[in-house]
């Protein structure tokens, strides 16, 4: 369309705007087109007299309100909208244009709209880095959020059992130093009673040390692969033995937990004549570890408690034969390369496989798709009601994969799960006989092809570690505490050693049962002297079922209410050392917060000094009453 009224240099102007990336335009008061000029190159080379035909329908509502603003208001306005156009982006990329569009109303002197000047931008690209950018915003929110999350699971599970372990050698060493000063007649002999205090105090301190060796392996792994520097390193060993190691590394956990494990044998491995095989034993078992953790950990709290480890062996790639009804998650590995039978053969290699079946709570679909993914778990709250860093199988699965294997799982939500996996390894000869004597000693030695934990040489009495002497005597304590802890270790340890202090300790194991300990209280409304008495409450903050700050916030809303007639001190004992989570906790209502791990005497200093202030307060707030 040529222009109406345009100067002499208007044949210059024309060809500056063709070789600019913006379109201009003109429209009378109507909004009707008497003159435009667009890009060469561009894609929208017609402007239609209806606008709102060339737009996309979801961009249709910011363009009449564009239009709105200058036909009506007579004020100039811009918007983005897509238009009914393609767009190639320089790499590939497809969509619909985008465009900037610009009004300005032109108003003569009686303030009468004359027409309106305008100009259109392609903005394509810019809202396709845009869009970029903000995927990439998201995604590192994500990780940072879910980085936090696993720094917060670590820094649990690492403290939870340090408080343990500092408690249990609190008691070792007072009740040693009770022994070597004599101080009084029963402690200047070690009873049997004292010694077995000791040794389940050591055995506890061992069990944690354990747990926390795990946490670590799992984090230093994490930073080899991320590093790149994670090598596998072959070695001749028996894979019978290497699976024997793994069980015998939880035999206390098993018998602590009553939980019957069965090793099988499958009839494949015998008939492949395998005994020596060159792998590297050390990823197997960190593997095999990690898949008995969480094995023992959904299992211990079912009805019927079984682990079946199976060990077997193929010619054949299991993923391909459906081996334990497990689905395998395909191999990221970028060697194409998938040997036959055959091949195997003339390599003499052979595939390694190995089973982990339990009876625990199972996993429904949209759990097991979340699995094998780093520093993520099957839902939120497992790691609060069954602990973990959310790190296990995504390390797993990287270790299988560096070993030409894969990982899987079969699950059903309810009845139990199945995780396999498996590793390609290569037939060996014999070891000379000094390695075969030094790897006799390090290993038992299985005859049998079934193994069974019931005849595990641990003794399965229970965890009672015993009172730790300290300064304090029993006479200068008479507080009565609610324990609410759901770790049945810390439990354990803090009850035995408070009472013995002089407290009287009511146990909970989440927040709903210290809420239903707190009706039989005489803080409940109602029941007067005839309730417990509770001087303070000891809160764990991460617990299942309810954790400590909705019960807080639970209990700060029944003293509004006066369902419970006063002040109930509560005193936080948690992992969560972050200043936000503190101030969270202190913000919903905790009076005091103590952090793991801590020793009981830094327990009873807070529990006296917070009552002693909540005492002032209260005897201050009835002199202002009488006065």
């Amino acid at each position: 369309m040529k222009p109406q009224g345009l100067p002499v240099n208007g044949t210059l102007f024309t060809q500056v705007v063709r070789n600019s990336p913006v379109g201009l335009f003109v429209t009378n008061a109507t909004g009707k087109l008497t003159w435009y000029e667009v890009s060469a190159s561009s894609s929208y080379n017609n402007i239609p007299d209806n606008w709102l035909e060339s737009m996309r329908q979801e961009g249709c509502d910011p363009v009449v309100q564009m239009w709105q603003n200058v036909f009506e208001d007579k004020m100039s306005s811009s918007c983005e909208c897509r238009i009914n156009a393609s767009w190639d982006g320089k790499n590939g990329e497809k969509g619909y244009r985008w465009v900037l569009i610009a009004l300005c109303p032109d108003i003569d002197e009686n303030g009468s709209l004359r027409s309106v000047s305008g100009s259109i931008t392609d903005i394509s690209y810019q809202k396709y880095v845009e869009e970029c950018l903000r995927i990439r915003i998201e995604e590192a929110a994500e990780l940072k959020s879910r980085q936090e999350n696993f720094m917060d699971m670590n820094s649990h599970e690492m403290r939870n059992p340090l408080s343990a372990i500092l408690q249990c050698a609190d008691e070792i060493s007072s009740s040693l130093n009770a022994f070597k000063a004599g101080e009084d007649q029963e402690a200047s002999c070690m009873t049997a009673e004292s010694c077995d205090s000791n040794i389940n105090a050591a055995q506890t301190i061992i069990l944690c040390a354990n747990h926390q060796k795990r946490i670590i392996d799992d984090v230093l792994t994490l930073s080899k692969l991320n590093s790149s520097l994670l090598l596998v390193t072959p070695d001749d060993v028996q894979p019978v033995e290497v699976v024997t190691r793994a069980m015998k590394m939880f035999e206390r956990e098993l018998l602590t937990h009553k939980i019957t494990l069965d090793f099988q044998v499958a009839d494949e491995y015998w008939e492949l004549g395998i005994n020596w095989t060159r792998l590297d034993p050390s990823r197997v078992l960190q593997v095999l570890v990690n898949l008995m953790t969480n094995a023992i950990k959904f299992t211990s709290a079912k009805r019927v408690r079984r682990i079946e480890v199976i060990l077997s062996a193929s010619l054949k790639i299991p993923s391909e034969q459906n081996s334990f009804r497990v689905s395998y998650f395909p191999s990221r590995s970028t060697n194409p390369d998938r040997p036959t039978s055959q091949d195997c053969v003339a390599r003499n290699e052979v595939y390694i496989h190995v089973a982990v079946r339990d009876t625990g709570c199972g996993l429904n679909d949209s759990e097991m798709q979340l699995l094998f993914r780093r520093f993520s778990q099957a839902q939120p709250r497992t790691h609060v009601q069954y602990g973990g860093s959310g790190l296990g199988l995504f390390i797993s699965r990287e270790l299988t994969e560096l070993q030409g294997g894969e990982i899987g799982v079969a699950s059903e939500s309810g009845k139990g799960s199945t995780f396999a996996f498996y590793v390609k390894a290569t037939r060996s000869e014999l070891p000379n006989e000094e390695i075969q004597r030094e790897q006799s000693r390090e290993f038992p030695d299985l005859s049998q092809s079934r193994y069974s934990s019931e005849t595990g040489t641990v003794a399965s009495e229970e965890l009672s570690p015993a009172n730790v002497q300290y300064s304090l005597r029993p006479a200068e304590l008479c507080f009565r505490l609610l324990l609410v802890e759901d770790n049945l270790v810390n439990q354990r340890v803090l009850e035995r050693q408070l009472q013995k202090l002089g407290c009287i300790v009511y146990v909970a194991s989440h927040g709903q049962a210290a809420l239903d300990c707190l009706k039989e209280s005489t803080f409940w409304n109602g029941q007067g002297k005839a309730g417990i008495d509770v001087t303070a409450v000891l809160m764990d903050l991460e617990m299942p079922v309810m954790d400590g700050l909705t019960c807080t916030r639970k209990i700060r809303e029944w003293e509004i209410t006066g369902t419970l007639t006063r002040h109930v001190p509560i005193i936080a004992m948690t992992a969560n050392a972050r200043p936000d989570q503190i101030k969270s906790a202190r913000d919903i209502g905790v009076d005091d917060v103590l952090l793991k791990p801590f020793r009981v005497p830094d327990l009873i200093a807070k529990v006296k000094g917070l009552v002693t202030m909540l005492a002032a307060n209260q005897l201050g707030g009835t002199e202002k009453l009488s006065a």
